[in-house]
């Protein structure tokens, strides 16, 4: 996926969590060239970080074996990043940083989760972690339904088996579900 290759609406969500041995400079989440500093790198160095091409986030909270979501969003035309951020473990407080870069934002880097991938394609900087959900969107969504995702909280659900051969098959019938 390729974010920056043309100047274009998106909102990229990403929920996740860096572990305990997570090492100085570990990426989770990357689109980023280092060759001109352009694109986002959400790394962890003695808490999370997040640039978006030489600016630094000053509201990413995050911490070591914690759930956090962020949502990012760009629009077409703009050398901005809206940063929306929270911490599902502690608050459901949203932070919003508005960065801005005067660097170029059209580069060819592609996404990349758990790791960075340098200009020469080699992949470095692994990050001990998880990322339990992904998604882009390739248009504007709006400030509200954004601070909506930020907060969204990907609970997970626990389902009991009740027994086995207990419901029969729509598509036949005759069988019943193992």
């Amino acid at each position: 996926v390729q974010l920056f290759d043309e100047d274009k609406d998106f909102v990229l969500a990403i929920d996740y969590e860096f572990l305990n041995g997570t090492a100085a400079n570990s990426v989770i989440a990357q689109c980023f060239k280092s060759n001109g500093s352009s694109g986002f790198k959400l790394y962890y160095n003695n808490g999370v970080k997040f640039n978006w091409c030489t600016t630094p986030s000053n509201t990413v909270p995050g911490y070591i074996n914690y759930r956090d979501m962020i949502v990012l969003r760009h629009k077409a035309g703009s050398s901005t990043l809206e940063v929306y951020m929270s911490n599902l473990n502690n608050s459901t407080t949203i932070s919003v940083d508005t960065l801005d870069t005067t660097k170029n934002t059209i580069i060819d880097s592609t996404l990349v989760l758990g790791c960075s991938r340098a200009d020469d394609g080699a992949y470095d900087s692994y990050a001990i972690g998880n990322v339990h959900w992904c998604k882009v969107w390739y248009k504007d969504l709006g400030e509200s339904i954004c601070k909506k995702l930020a907060n969204w909280t990907h609970e997970k659900i626990g389902f009991e088996m009740c027994g086995q051969k207990r419901f029969y098959l729509t598509s036949d019938p005759n069988k019943r579900c193992t």
